[in-house]
């Protein structure tokens, strides 16, 4: 779970910063100086691309050990594709990414 909040804590605020450094970079294009909107996008461009990027890597590790973790207990029916918990008595289809799940051995 604090995967999940970190990646949440730096992604959101990476994104508001790229699109602080996108509405900036546009209008100083329009001023005398060019250089100041190449500024722009070092000095806050690259900085909150590498925030989203750690968000999202972060976020994604959390849920590929959520994956493991769902699938690793015995007790607990879930897809092998995507990792959404069945029910007793579904359809053959997963409710969650919609592939034919395989046949069980059980029974």
């Amino acid at each position: 779970m604090t995967k999940l909040v970190l990646g949440f804590l730096t992604g959101v605020p990476g994104i508001f910063m790229l699109f602080f450094t996108v509405d900036n970079y546009l209008g100083s294009m329009d001023d005398v100086e060019p250089a100041a909107g190449n500024m722009f996008l070092a000095t806050t461009g690259v900085p909150g691309l590498i925030l989203v990027l750690i968000g999202v890597a972060l976020v994604r590790s959390y849920i590929k050990d959520t994956k493991k973790r769902v699938t690793a207990d015995p007790g607990v029916k879930a897809c092998p594709l995507c990792g959404a918990l069945l029910e007793e008595g579904e359809s053959v289809y997963c409710p969650r990414c919609w592939k034919m799940l395989p046949e069980s051995d059980e029974g």
